[in-house]
């Protein structure tokens, strides 16, 4: 079982124990309440107090290749991206015999030269001919040298709990901010920000976003991207579509509109790792300040 999966399996046991806590603190502060004269200072005590469990977001590659959720197939790039675009078409000639029908050189008779390219005559003035072979001169396109492009999807995680407050916490737009370098030398073209999410309420419900749209970065000189925004009711998770141009570095946004409530989340984001680089990743706009809580197991009073 490689560390990723540790940690997962921790987290969830961690939140189960948490949830389970949180539930018998809140049934002993009301059998407190009902028992306090009868109870005494020590018991008190302890019935206030309630657990405190935050884990602040952290973000991480898959690691040991072993992914615990369906990694889309390697894709390349849409448009024509399979030359190297330092390749180039150069012209070359070359000098080739003519032959006859039957295969054999074609000769003529010239006058002959000397080396200083004067006709060269005999004792009586005349210009001395000689039979020369048939040449001609042949022009070809060099074949371009190609360099086919192949993408390699690859997957990141963000991950953040919190059910210190024993509440949901609602916060939208932006909420996680990645910050990509994009290589020198890849193929123009639109490369997909694929997304998938694992979400949970304070009371340990599984919550799936109605719709979950994926992003892109349209890489090339002239790259234009298409509308960053999401349009609909429901609950919404969706990427940015941006664009770029090779040696940029860009901060790319996975958004959220519509938020009914969360406690924890897995937020996955592929992306063609030929084609990008992943300089950083930080929580964004309104869940910045919710996931910069510190992170602590304790009790709260």
């Amino acid at each position: 079982m490689n560390n990723f999966k540790r940690r997962l399996i921790a987290l969830a046991a961690l939140m189960c124990v948490a949830l389970t806590s949180v539930t018998g603190c809140s049934k002993a502060k009301d059998d407190s309440k009902s028992e306090s004269g009868k109870s005494g200072s020590s018991q008190g005590q302890e019935a206030d107090e309630a657990p405190l469990v935050v884990a602040p977001f952290t973000w991480s590659a898959n690691e040991e290749g072993d992914d615990p959720l369906d990694t889309p197939d390697p894709e390349a790039p849409e448009g024509d991206k399979t030359e190297d675009p330092t390749a180039s078409s150069e012209k070359t000639t070359e000098v080739e015999a003519v032959t006859d029908a039957s295969g054999q050189p074609v000769t003529e008779f010239v006058t002959a030269t000397d080396a200083q390219g004067q006709p060269v005559t005999n004792a009586q003035g005349q210009p001395v001919t000689e039979a020369v072979q048939v040449t001609t001169i042949v022009e070809s396109a060099a074949q371009a040298t190609t360099k086919a492009y192949t993408a390699a999807t690859t997957g990141m995680y963000a991950m953040w709990i919190d059910i210190s407050k024993d509440d949901n916490f609602y916060f939208n737009d932006s909420f996680v901010k990645v910050t990509f370098k994009v290589k020198d030398g890849i193929p123009d073209g639109k490369y997909d920000i694929k997304l998938t999410a694992d979400l949970s309420t304070i009371a340990g419900v599984s919550l799936k976003p109605d719709y979950l749209i994926d992003g892109s970065i349209t890489v090339g000189k002239n790259a234009s991207a298409a509308n960053n925004s999401a349009s609909g009711d429901g609950f919404i998770i969706y990427g940015d579509n941006i664009s770029a141009k090779q040696g940029d570095t860009v901060e790319y946004c996975i958004n959220m509109k519509n938020n009914p409530g969360l406690a924890g989340l897995v937020v996955w984001f592929y992306y063609d790792k030929n084609a990008f680089e992943i300089v950083d990743c930080v929580p964004d706009g309104e869940f910045a300040e919710i996931a910069a809580r510190t992170a602590q197991i304790g009790s709260q009073n």
